[in-house]
């Protein structure tokens, strides 16, 4: 019955595409730059977590668990709501939507990379050792492409749910598609 009321207008789809594209672009934008982001601080957070201080290694440990644990769109209010408010800053939508998503994704990006690194065998980096690498060598040369490798699948489902996850800018006013398909509507 639903299906027999509905009706598509194929000319307000197409009058509208420039605004679509622009929502689109926004939310690539979006997402790729939070992702570059977020990837860069995920490795930091990776290699600051399997640090031996007894100082660092909790306080990375404690990062993780918090930023995994908050609700995104919970998150993303509060970073733009919170910062104002408390720092009075004047941060835009699109930064704190950028920031938040960075922030959270770094978390989970930080604990595929440390299983991806840990997931590469103790030999591997032993033999470039004995090959005479140094250890800063062994890591970058040997056992970082190989844990890199093995991060790529659960790194592509990450950036897949960020790109989802974008759509929560919309409720701090970004223009995104979400909210250009609401306005439309």
């Amino acid at each position: 019955m639903f299906y027999a009321q509905a009706r598509i207008s194929v000319d307000f789809i197409i009058d509208n595409i420039p605004l679509f594209l622009e929502g689109v672009r926004l939310t690539i934008f979006i997402s790729i730059v939070a992702f570059a982001l977020s990837t860069a601080g995920g490795l930091a957070v990776a290699l600051l977590r399997m640090s031996k201080s007894r100082i660092i290694s909790p306080l990375v440990a404690a990062y993780i668990n918090i930023f995994r644990a908050i609700p995104l769109l919970v998150f993303i209010l509060f970073v733009y709501y919170g910062i104002a408010i408390s720092f009075e800053l004047q941060v835009s939508a699109i930064q704190a939507g950028i920031l938040a998503l960075t922030l959270q994704y770094s978390a989970w990006l930080g604990e595929i990379f440390r299983g991806g690194i840990q997931a590469v065998s103790l030999g591997q980096g032993e033999a470039a050792l004995s090959l005479g690498m140094s250890r800063a060598q062994a890591f970058i040369r040997v056992v970082l492409p190989q844990a890199f490798r093995i991060s790529i699948p659960p790194t592509g489902n990450m950036f897949i749910g960020m790109i989802k996850d974008s759509s929560l800018v919309y409720l701090i006013g970004v223009p995104e598609l979400l909210r250009v398909s609401n306005r439309l509507a």
